[in-house]
């Protein structure tokens, strides 16, 4: 009897630390992110020393932890997919074909161009 007692204050405050992981994702504030990542590991940790069978309350509780975990999920990879399309415009840009100026002085098409001049 006294595991279940214990779980659902930890289901409560994994609730909340979902609720701030969820605000964290939507400003993309990463520090926040990780730091709350830590936070639900430790969480997880507690949970696997449970072994009652949920009530009906601690059900309801598991199944707003899925539903939040799932909100959660979706946004991260949403963020993902934002950052791997972010980084191919920007790659196949930087990788198009750039004009530079020639040692004459005249405008010339230039498809390595780097920072540093490596033939030297």
């Amino acid at each position: 009897m006294e595991t279940t007692k214990q779980l659902t204050p930890l289901l409560k405050q994994l609730i909340r630390i979902l609720k701030k992981e969820n605000k964290a994702l939507i400003e993309s504030d990463g520090v926040k992110i990780e730091k709350i990542s830590k936070q639900k590991e430790t969480i997880a940790d507690s949970l696997k020393l449970v072994t009652s069978i949920p009530s009906d309350n601690e059900k309801k509780l598991l199944l707003e932890v899925k539903q939040l975990q799932d909100d959660n999920l979706l946004l991260t990879q949403q963020a993902i997919s934002f950052n791997d399309n972010f980084l191919k415009v920007v790659g196949d840009a930087a990788q198009k074909t750039n004009a530079t100026y020639s040692r004459q002085g005249s405008l010339q098409k230039q498809t390595d161009v780097g920072f540093i001049n490596h033939s030297m």
